[in-house]
């Protein structure tokens, strides 16, 4: 697990939040927007501190809704095969990452590791009322697992690689929808929202994923 020093302040004084970890974070997106991210971040203790002027600001691309695909699969297929078409609406997916704090007696008043006590994962997806909103209510009420990508591609990257050859972020997920909502209205339209809960399935061998790719990196 990897922590971070993060530093912020302004042009009178500076802080640092030291050995910090993510907590949770969530990703969300809609129809004509940007995909957002936010994120709970824990520390260890904040101090003041001297900036770091080597840092510097990463050129970013955003990440665009439209640009998505949503793909549903049967539990022992392959990930991103069925594409959904003229379906998905938006999307939150919600991790608790599991990681979390362990204060003892050592003398320091806060805490002295942290350790994973296990992933929490779900993700809502609004889906136009049609037959691919039906097909899944079924499999819901069914307790049937399936598997679920979210593809983004954005611009080409500057070295192609053999697997990806765009900036591309993809959430996997294996596990089962927990619920649907009844009839909604989305700018006019009936939309049906289903809950589902990610988990480690034996038939897939998995359980989830985000992947990134961007130049010079792919992280896992």
């Amino acid at each position: 697990m990897q922590t971070y020093t993060i530093e912020g302040g302004d042009n009178n004084r500076y802080d640092e939040m030291e050995y910090s970890y993510v907590e949770s974070f969530n990703l969300s997106g809609s129809s004509g927007e940007a995909v957002m991210v936010s994120a709970v971040w824990q520390g260890r203790q904040v101090q003041t501190c001297a900036v770091t002027t080597a840092a510097t600001i990463p050129t970013v691309e955003e990440v665009l809704f439209q640009k998505g695909k949503l793909y549903i699969d049967v539990i022992g297929g392959t990930l991103g095969t069925t594409q959904k078409t003229n379906t998905w609406r938006e999307f939150s997916l919600d991790v608790t990452t599991g990681w979390m704090n362990v204060p003892t007696g050592d003398g320091n008043t806060y805490f002295s590791f942290i350790k994973n006590s296990g992933p929490e994962i779900t993700l809502d997806v609004v889906f136009e009322y049609d037959t691919t909103a039906t097909a899944e209510i079924d499999f819901w009420r069914a307790g049937t697992a399936r598997l679920i990508q979210l593809k983004f591609e954005g611009s080409a990257l500057d070295t192609a690689g053999s697997t990806y050859t765009c900036h591309t972020l993809i959430v996997n997920l294996a596990g089962k929808w927990e619920s649907f909502s009844g009839l909604e209205d989305t700018d006019g339209n009936d939309t049906v929202t289903g809950t589902f809960r990610a988990g480690y399935d034996a038939t897939a061998a998995s359980y989830a994923s985000i992947i990134i790719a961007q130049d010079q990196t792919v992280l896992p």
